[in-house]
């Protein structure tokens, strides 16, 4: 675009070779012979536009618009030009199509999402902005509706998750805590022995290894599956929780070595 033409791009015109309607002057019905030409995104012929240049002028005093603009002056610019580019396209639309307000009706969500991917397609950003417009007037979203699942997939896609909880459900009973071993306790030292031992057979094993005795000190117990030494009492809740308890022997909130194995 040459130096001459830019004054004239705020204004909605600039050159090329795209055949439009001009907002202010082309008739509903026009020939396309009879359409000025420009660039694909111009809303005036260059006639109009320069009309419009001298109207600012008459009012302002300035002939050319400021060269430089401001952060929000230059969003402010752009979103008055689009807005205008618009509007003259939805007008002559309207006019040629005779909608007459057909953009408002309910339930046609579908046909607006095709029609807007066919105006992807064209090209021209004004059509896109429009269906876009339409859509926001609703309040409908653009994002694709996802297909419709036959029964079959509905049923994986539930044996699915029926297999996800199963598994997690396992997970989680591989991780509750649980009774593993009769123990002792002793100047903190854990003395264990695996199933079926009892405590007697961890107590023999503390004689052997501890000659000098624990002078009846030790603390009798049981290990958990994270390896933590807890007593009796303890362990019979742990139990119980767990369902490991088979029958139950002594006191109701001791737990024996014969109560879980």
């Amino acid at each position: 675009m040459s130096d001459v033409d830019l004054h004239l791009r705020p204004f909605g015109w600039a050159p090329g070779g795209y055949s439009f309607h001009c907002q202010d002057c082309t008739p509903v019905g026009a020939s396309i012979k009879d359409l000025p030409t420009g660039d694909k995104r111009a809303w005036r012929c260059r006639p109009c536009a320069e009309q419009a240049l001298a109207r600012q002028a008459a009012a302002t005093g300035v002939a050319e618009v400021a060269p430089t603009l401001t952060p929000q002056q230059d969003i402010e610019d752009l979103v008055q030009r689009f807005s205008e580019a618009l509007r003259a396209k939805l007008v002559i639309s309207e006019a040629k199509h005779r909608w007459k307000g057909h953009w408002r009706r309910d339930g046609w969500l579908a046909e607006l999402r095709a029609e807007l991917l066919l105006h992807v397609d064209k090209g021209d950003p004004r059509d896109v902005a429009a269906y876009c417009a339409f859509a926001w007037h609703h309040g409908w979203s653009l994002a694709p509706t996802p297909p419709a699942r036959t029964a079959q997939q509905e049923e994986a896609n539930r044996a699915s998750l029926r297999n996800h909880w199963l598994s997690c459900g396992r997970a989680m009973e591989r991780r509750q805590v649980h009774i593993v071993a009769a123990a002792c306790r002793y100047d903190n030292v854990t003395y264990r022995l695996p199933p079926p031992a009892r405590h007697g057979d961890v107590l023999e094993l503390m004689r052997k290894l501890l000659p000098q005795g624990t002078g009846g000190l030790e603390q009798q117990g049981f290990v958990t599956n994270n390896d933590h030494f807890v007593g009796r009492e303890e362990a019979c809740v742990i139990a119980r929780s767990a369902g490991q308890i088979l029958h139950k022997t002594g006191p109701e909130d001791v737990l024996f070595s014969e109560c879980v194995w």
